[in-house]
C-alpha cells in the first residue's frame, strides 16, 4: 500500500463549492477553452467533479441537447 492512504486512517471532509465558484470553473473550460485537467489542478479540484459540472452545464447550455461531436477537453 505504498503511496495510498490507509482506509483506517482519516478521510477527507467532502469539500462542498458555491454555484458561483462551480460557474466560474465551468467558464474557464467552457468560455476560455482550458482544459477540464489544467482549470482542475489550477483549482485544487478532481477532474472527474469539474467534468460532471461541465456535463450539467452544457445539457444546460443545450437543454438537453448531447454535447458536440469531440466531447469535453481533457488533458
Amino acid at each position: 500500500m505504498s503511496g495510498m492512504q490507509s482506509r483506517t486512517g482519516t478521510r477527507r471532509t467532502r469539500r462542498r463549492f458555491a454555484e458561483e465558484f462551480k460557474a466560474g470553473a465551468v467558464r474557464l473550460v467552457l468560455d476560455e477553452g482550458k482544459s477540464v485537467g489544467a482549470v482542475a489542478r489550477e483549482l485544487d479540484l478532481t477532474a472527474s467533479a469539474l467534468g460532471l459540472w461541465v456535463k450539467h452545464a452544457l445539457a444546460e447550455r443545450t437543454k438537453g441537447s448531447p454535447a458536440e461531436p469531440g466531447g469535453l477537453p481533457w488533458d
